[in-house]
């Protein structure tokens, strides 16, 4: 498979004045060559518990946000589907005497999110105004490998909030000053209390979700460690221009989570 050569013009790394010049077909090539610059490499396509492949992910490599020390990447899945050669009204069971694993796939679309890791809390800090955000020396990719803990938000300024939030929700529960809910599904050999102590880390966080709240506070839902929910309630501080920085924790609830003995 080869890929149309792009011109001169569009090769090396250009200015506005000079994106804005391009022709319609140096654009395009220059667009496309760009955005599969920032994917690291993909090594293999799985088909999980399907008998076909139907997608493959895809992530950006690390880049700063516009706040200091809160590196973000884009995780991307490539959805496929049996090429339209190779179907009759689009079901390929229909083609005779052909075997699922054998069928042509075509993409067709993806899905998109983004995904956060915060090296130091609190965090809200703008990123110096110096320099494009983008470029942290914290976010340099190379610091980055196939453990370092990510969680999904909408933006930086869920992430921050959320992680903030829990941070102090967590630090309150310790102290004694802050009681949860009752839990769902409570076990008898662990307390409300024990099940929010027990995650004790920010590698477990794992989503970021707003749950809606009055116009005085703020509503995280918080997936930790694959097995604990956190909703919790909190004012957000009025001295702070960012709205990342919580003033006192309202309510905290506990749900979800499963005890193997």
């Amino acid at each position: 498979m080869s890929i149309t050569p792009i011109s001169a013009a569009a090769q090396s790394q250009l200015t506005s004045r000079e994106l804005m010049a391009l022709s319609a077909r140096d654009a395009n090539h220059v667009a496309q060559r760009d955005l599969l610059s920032v994917f690291k490499p993909v090594h293999k396509y799985g088909r999980g518990m399907f008998l076909r492949v139907r997608g493959t992910g895809m992530t950006t490599r690390p880049y700063g946000t516009e706040f200091q020390g809160v590196c973000r990447q884009d995780a991307l899945t490539l959805w496929y589907a049996p090429a339209r050669s190779a179907t009759v009204d689009g079901n390929p069971d229909q083609k005779p005497g052909s075997d699922i694993q054998d069928v042509p796939l075509e993409p067709y679309g993806f899905d998109a999110s983004a995904w956060f890791h915060i090296g130091h809390l609190p965090a809200g800090k703008l990123a110096p105004r110096s320099q494009s955000p983008a470029w942290q020396s914290a976010c340099d990719p190379q610091q980055f490998n196939d453990e370092t803990p990510w969680f999904s938000a909408q933006n930086a300024r869920q992430a921050v909030l959320g992680a903030n939030i829990f941070r102090m929700a967590e630090d309150q529960v310790k102290a004694g000053t802050l009681s949860p809910k009752p839990c769902e599904g409570a076990s008898k050999t662990r307390s409300c209390v024990q099940a929010i102590l027990a995650v004790n880390d920010l590698a477990k966080l794992q989503s970021v979700e707003d749950c809606g709240a009055d116009s005085a506070s703020s509503c995280v839902k918080l997936n930790l460690n694959s097995d604990t929910q956190l909703i919790i309630v909190a004012h957000v501080d009025a001295g702070d221009p960012n709205g990342v920085t919580p003033s006192d924790i309202v309510s905290i609830e506990v749900s979800n989570y499963v005890i193997v003995t």
